[in-house]
């Protein structure tokens, strides 16, 4: 089961995801070659569609991972000079709500015994601290499940320190009609339930635990281009059981429902 599950991370609809971010007094300064970055409307647009076409193209898979990569990190900084330098805490309103993503260099583990949908993996972020990733997995090849995944995270500078705590599965594929945000409460709540991994998911075996961190280079009411790493899990001797990863890139859609 090791990492399964994590590769949901990060791998994330709001009501208030059309609202403007407050801002702290440092992020309501702009430099001037911050402002000298800033894209007019046509070229904003172009350069999210760009990146959403190649996403879109490359969904779930992982044997081009460097050159979609490469492909895609010009647009991503572009959109990040345009969007500026902000805390991470001044971000948290516009990247609350459900999200589906479209792409992602980070290498998706696979067992013999659960397969993961890469197609079919979303997240839900609540602004209080807390996150639910959300996606379709396959057992022994054909029994549909839902895994879940909770994370919490505590804004630091421009970055969110996360740690894994919770993790899950539910029986059946999610619905196409599923509310995402409506789940992600019911699962924080205890309204709805899931089945926990024996051992409690914890790692080296799973993904409980487990460090990191995200930081949201641009966002906005319907595109969101996160950046994570992942630490290093040491086992009681002190050598390396899980090793960590670096900068990997995330692009994320704005949903309300599973895209099915």
């Amino acid at each position: 089961m090791k990492r399964i599950a994590c590769s949901i991370l990060l791998a994330v609809a709001s009501l208030t995801a059309a609202c403007s971010a407050p801002v702290d007094d440092d992020d309501a300064e702009q430099t001037a070659s911050e402002l000298a970055a800033k894209l007019t409307a046509a070229e904003l647009a172009a350069t999210k569609l760009a990146l959403r076409n190649l996403s879109n193209a490359n969904m779930g898979r992982i044997d081009n991972a460097a050159a979609v990569r490469a492909q895609a990190q010009p647009l991503v900084d572009k959109l990040a000079r345009h969007f500026g330098s902000r805390s991470a805490t001044a971000k948290l309103p516009l990247v609350q709500g459900a999200w589906r993503q479209l792409w992602t260099d980070y290498p998706f583990p696979m067992t013999s015994f659960i397969s993961m949908d890469a197609k079919q993996v979303y997240q839900v972020v609540d602004a209080s601290g807390h996150y639910w990733n959300i996606g379709d997995q396959k057992a022994i090849g054909f029994i549909g499940m839902t895994g879940v995944l909770r994370g919490s995270f505590v804004p630091s500078g421009k970055k969110i320190n996360l740690q894994f705590t919770n993790v899950g599965f539910r029986f059946g594929r999610l619905s196409k009609n599923e509310n995402l945000v409506e789940m992600a409460s019911e699962l924080e709540s205890g309204e709805r339930s899931y089945f926990g991994i024996p051992g409690g998911g914890k790692a080296p075996n799973g993904p409980v635990d487990i460090k990191g961190t995200l930081e949201t280079l641009y966002v906005d009411a319907d595109l969101r281009v996160d950046q994570g790493t992942q630490d290093d899990v040491l086992d009681a001797r002190g050598a390396v059981a899980v090793p960590g990863y670096g900068p990997k890139l995330f692009v994320l859609d704005r949903v309300s429902k599973p895209a099915k």
